[in-house]
């Protein structure tokens, strides 16, 4: 099979994955054109990766440095999934992103929908996941049939790491806030700034921890933990259908709230 099917291949299952939530979010929350410079900067975050790799030629054994794999196995799986392969690569479509929310800024352009903001973070990873499917696809005897599974495994995967990501970035620029209930609330999350890099941190954070999981289940148990891994994704869906919902609500419940102060001010 030729390079231009392989992209192909890879290619059509993305957008179709994108299509479809393109189409369950809100009329004209999200510009297909922004989503399009999101999805070419997932193909960036593999660079970016790859030079990463160019620069620190030892992090590829960093897990065996750190812990001997015959005497300390599950430290090492642990070490490798979620700190050489997960962190590092969640990190790499979350740099992208910053680099492209900041030069949308410089041009005036980021007002953009919290749920754009899930959606977009998720474009990066749909990228990331294309680039990772062409590179598989032309390392293996049979193209078709290693991307068609990881079609319906790691892509779907990268997107929902991407989602739950973008989730907590939004949440952190709607303003994830307890009403001043607590200490932390009134003390950090009440600043704007502080609050969009906290909830930043936590998106990054938690796209590791999904991103680990789903490689350390794999790392263990392999082809015969394909169903188990079925039902992680299954429920992963359902929490980005519940994420979609919630900051939803809580940017119809800003936006009530913008209104009536403007109200009370005039």
């Amino acid at each position: 099979m030729g390079i231009i099917s392989i992209i192909i291949l890879s290619l059509v299952p993305a957008l179709i994955y994108a299509v479809i939530i393109f189409s369950v979010v809100p009329h004209n929350a999200i510009k297909p054109k922004i989503a399009l410079h999101y999805l070419c900067g997932g193909f960036l975050s593999v660079v970016l990766l790859l030079s990463f790799f160019g620069i620190t030629p030892f992090w590829g054994d960093i897990s065996e440095s750190v812990f001997t794999p015959r005497l300390k196995p599950l430290e090492f799986l642990h070490f490798k999934n979620f700190i050489q392969i997960a962190f590092i690569e969640e990190l790499s479509k979350f740099v992208v992103f910053l680099i492209i929310e900041k030069h949308r800024r410089k041009k005036g352009k980021l007002n953009d929908h919290p749920l754009a903001t899930m959606f977009y973070v998720g474009m990066i990873s749909l990228g990331f996941a294309i680039v990772e499917n062409v590179h598989y696809g032309l390392r293996v005897v049979d193209p078709t049939t290693t991307i068609m599974w990881r079609s319906i495994t790691a892509v779907i995967g990268h997107t929902v790491f991407g989602l739950f990501m973008g989730y907590w970035i939004a949440i952190g620029r709607v303003g994830g806030r307890v009403k001043n209930r607590s200490l932390l609330d009134i003390m950090v999350l009440n600043k704007q700034k502080i609050r969009t890099g906290i909830f930043s941190f936590i998106g990054l954070f938690v796209a590791t921890i999904l991103h680990g999981i789903y490689d350390l289940h794999l790392d263990l148990n392999g082809h015969d933990g394909l169903t188990t891994l079925y039902m992680l994704l299954i429920f992963s869906l359902v929490g980005i259908f519940w994420c979609f919902i919630n900051v939803n609500n809580l940017y119809i419940k800003k936006i009530k709230i913008e209104k009536n102060g403007k109200k009370e001010n005039n």
